[in-house]
């Protein structure tokens, strides 16, 4: 009658095991939070831009003004873009989402914590753009912070008179985006 064979490890296999583990753990896991950050940079500037440009569309369209601000709820306008965005058809041209006025589009909240700011001539709360598709002397940037406040993964959205949005570039090759006028952006 044979003995039975025990199938485990000793303890010396556990402990060169768990050191494989932990020094490819080590390795890995910086590199996937880069990877992580990196994609909410992206994402959240791609739909900043895509509802840039539907609220450019929309006024072009529609031939009437319409308007971007922040998103309190669906009904009304707040000061925090991280909340979201709201576009509506802004009738009275005031900026605000007014009783009676349509809402085209409301977007969900921005990652908690990340930080989204919007900065132009006249120092308005808001992005409104004419019938004919231009902003009304609002050429200005949106600014991404993301959680961590590391500049390396901010992003700037920068648009001119025109209505046209373009992301700023690393012209220093020191890995933060910078604003139109040179400057790195700064979170």
């Amino acid at each position: 009658m044979k003995q039975g064979v025990c199938l485990g490890f000793t303890l010396l296999e556990l402990i060169i095991s768990i050191s494989i583990i932990v020094i490819i753990s080590s390795i890995g896991v910086p590199a996937f939070q880069h990877l992580v950050e990196q994609n909410k940079a992206i994402t959240t500037t791609d739909l900043l831009t895509r509802t840039i440009i539907l609220a450019r569309t929309q006024a072009i369209m529609l031939g009437q003004t319409t308007t971007l601000c922040p998103r309190e709820n669906d009904s009304s306008c707040g000061d925090n873009w991280q909340e979201g965005i709201n576009i509506f058809i802004d009738q009275n041209i005031n900026g605000y989402l007014d009783e009676g006025e349509t809402l085209v589009y409301a977007t969900q909240a921005f990652e908690p914590g990340s930080q989204i700011k919007w900065k132009a001539f006249g120092n308005k709360n808001y992005l409104s753009f004419s019938p004919r598709g231009f902003t009304l002397h609002q050429n200005g940037s949106f600014y991404y912070c993301p959680k961590s406040k590391d500049a390396h993964y901010g992003r700037v959205l920068i648009l001119n008179k025109a209505g046209r949005a373009r992301q700023g570039l690393d012209l220093n090759n020191n890995g933060i985006p910078e604003t139109s006028s040179g400057v790195d952006i700064s979170c």
